[in-house]
């Protein structure tokens, strides 16, 4: 990733991930899904990320308008 990018989301479930992605994009913000969930064993998270200068609008659309 580059430097531009940062983690706007993550959760353990691939479910919920997607959904703030498809929310995210309908508004018209590019994000990019991220597995850090090991292949062999489940550990690890689902996270999403966004260009540096929306993580502030970011944040305050999931705050918001997402709850889980």
């Amino acid at each position: 990733m580059s430097f531009d990018w940062v983690k706007a989301f993550e959760n353990n479930f691939i479910h919920q991930v997607e959904i703030v992605k498809l929310f995210l994009e309908d508004n018209e913000i590019d994000c990019v899904l991220v597995d850090k969930k090991g292949s062999a064993y489940p550990l690890g998270t689902y996270q999403l990320f966004v260009k540096r200068d929306k993580i502030l609008i970011v944040k305050k659309l999931i705050e918001d308008n997402l709850k889980f």
